[in-house]
């Protein structure tokens, strides 16, 4: 089966965590997102916003990876959250304004 790319809208305060991180988390931690998601697939996280509270606009893509082994676990963040992650290999990259890309984009 051939890879495939993914596209994660998360805030860039998000994206940083889990570059730190080493893992992928979406939509708010749910797991249907990540269960289609396989082991060598990239997912490229565009960021909307600066933080998810925030109005202040990034319009970037902020970071690429690759899934590395595919394997969705929870993870206990404290206070009852356990948000759903799988382990990624993330790339150096520069954040990229999409504003002068949308007109060459097609999804």
């Amino acid at each position: 089966m051939k890879n495939r790319l993914w596209i994660g809208v998360v805030s860039k305060a998000h994206v940083a965590a889990g570059v730190a991180g080493g893992f992928a988390q979406l939509n708010h931690g749910k797991k249907t997102p990540l269960a289609k998601i396989k082991a060598g697939d990239w997912i490229v996280y565009y960021s909307p916003r600066v933080r998810k509270e925030s109005r202040e606009p990034r319009q970037s893509f902020t970071a690429i990876g690759k899934v590395k082994i595919g394997r969705i676990y929870q993870f206990d963040m404290g206070n009852g959250s356990n948000p759903y992650r799988q382990d990624m290999d993330f790339k150096p990259c520069c954040e990229v304004s999409i504003l002068p890309l949308l007109d060459e984009l097609s999804f």
